[in-house]
């Protein structure tokens, strides 16, 4: 089944947006506010604790986004206010020092027509960053004498088993380990929110490596800039990052002005089971459980859930593609002391474990047990398709109840209005009502006489 294309259906011509309640800063905020509107609103993706739990990634996942001081942003899900995002972004701006760029800076947007101007390490504590001082707040361009690209390239080869030949080869679906891609996937997500993520950019994978290596980092830095090139970029494609902005708006107490804007609200999306199928992540079986997909190939070894197989401190288990995988082969924790020593603990690189190159003979049981798989597959594919049109057939009926209600309200609002009005025009004081303009001025006049 193909990925599902939800932001193409956000794009169907839309009426001109309404300026009626929005104070401008100046002429280019509301020039950029009409062209982002051209481009729309996508609600943004969160955590989906049940689907991590039935894959079995609750632990790998849930570390990763610990050590990378982003468990509360990513697992809180909440609604995308179009209105909002499209200020924000329309006013935003990230300014930081020239010769050191990213170390300090500072953030300026509008909210609700209120101007801010936050500094990074400020947002990065509403939004529970790790802001401390030794945090990086940039690539680093070496660590222990080896550059990063050397040292990015290297630790691709752990998670693939590819040798890269630059920035541009980088294909999140070749990450064997299902929790290291998940959390791959909640990064292009949410962080550096964007329609087409399905390559891991040099920021995704510097986080990647921090977080497996327990370095620190601050994210707020490498987030404002992303959204200062998202904001400045001649694109088309529509936002994502509406989760991040209604977090920051929670944050800043303007929980009463999102109320106000409740019938704009676009309700939060999950990166759920359904997400992890389309995306190449797992394929079902029969039994209920999940066979794990690398590269859109099912490797059939590796059924999901089977949270010891892919425990992510054992750099070892960070590929699992091997010709014949053992459960009891020597491990290796991926603890390292200090930040400057974390490729110390990563261990020698399989170099010399080849793909599975040489498949068992097919006799005519497996044939018959892979004709019995296909067939469930099939029955499981109508299942969803029936269980699906249910669903939307149920939500048109809850949009003519709704219409319905709305109708009949009206009509006792307007009876309403038209009896008042009669008891108004039919009342005692009105029919007695004796006109009185000019009277005082008459009586003047023959008092003078």
């Amino acid at each position: 089944m193909p990925p599902r294309s939800l932001i193409r259906s956000e794009r169907p011509e839309r009426p001109p947006p309404d300026l009626s309640n929005i104070i401008f800063r100046d002429d280019a905020q509301r020039t950029k506010y009409v062209a982002f509107y051209e481009r729309s609103v996508v609600p943004t993706k969160f955590v989906n604790t049940e689907c991590l739990e039935t894959l079995g990634l609750i632990d790998g996942v849930t570390r990763l986004l610990t050590k990378s001081s982003l468990h509360h942003l990513c697992t809180e899900p909440v609604p995308t206010y179009e209105p909002l995002v499209l200020e924000f972004l329309s006013s935003f701006n990230y300014d930081t020092p020239s010769n050191q760029p990213f170390l300090t800076g500072s953030i300026q947007f509008r909210m609700f027509n209120r101007e801010y101007a936050l500094d990074q390490d400020v947002v990065a504590s509403y939004l529970h960053f790790n802001h401390a001082p030794i945090a990086h707040r940039s690539i680093f361009q070496e660590l222990n004498g080896r550059s990063w690209e050397d040292l990015a390239f290297e630790f691709w080869f752990h998670l693939t088993g590819e040798n890269p030949t630059g920035w541009r080869a980088l294909h999140a679906s070749h990450i064997q380990n299902p929790a290291i891609r998940y959390f791959q996937r909640v990064l292009g997500h949410i962080i550096f929110a964007r329609s087409n993520n399905h390559k891991v950019n040099q920021n995704e994978l510097f986080f990647l490596y921090c977080a497996l290596n327990n370095i620190r980092f601050n994210a707020a830095p490498f987030m404002f800039q992303h959204i200062q090139g998202l904001v400045n970029a001649p694109a088309t494609n529509p936002f994502l990052l509406g989760g991040i902005i209604t977090t920051l708006a929670c944050a800043l107490g303007l929980g009463d002005e999102l109320l106000s804007l409740s019938h704009l609200m676009k309700p939060a999306q999950s990166l759920d089971l359904t997400y992890c199928r389309d995306s190449h992540l797992v394929t079902p079986r029969h039994d209920g459980r999940y066979t794990l997909v690398v590269n859109k190939v099912p490797i059939p070894y590796v059924i999901l859930p089977c949270p010891e197989r892919i425990n992510i401190r054992y750099v070892q288990r960070w590929r699992l593609i091997e010709e014949n995988p053992q459960d009891d082969q020597q491990e290796h924790p991926n603890e390292p002391m200090d930040a400057n020593e974390e490729e110390l603990n990563q261990g020698p690189a399989d170099v010399n474990q080849p793909p599975p190159n040489n498949p068992p003979p097919i006799t005519l049981e497996a044939m018959y047990a892979a004709i019995q798989r296909q067939d469930q597959l099939v029955q499981a594919m109508q299942t969803n398709q029936t269980e699906t049109i249910r669903l939307i057939r149920e939500m048109q009926q809850e949009h003519r109840d709704y219409a319905i209600r709305n109708e009949s309200q009206y009509a006792e609002i307007a009876t309403y209005l038209h009896d008042l009005d009669i008891r108004v025009n039919d009342s005692p004081d009105r029919r007695r009502r004796v006109r009185t303009r000019g009277a005082s001025s008459s009586q003047n006049r023959n008092d003078e006489e």
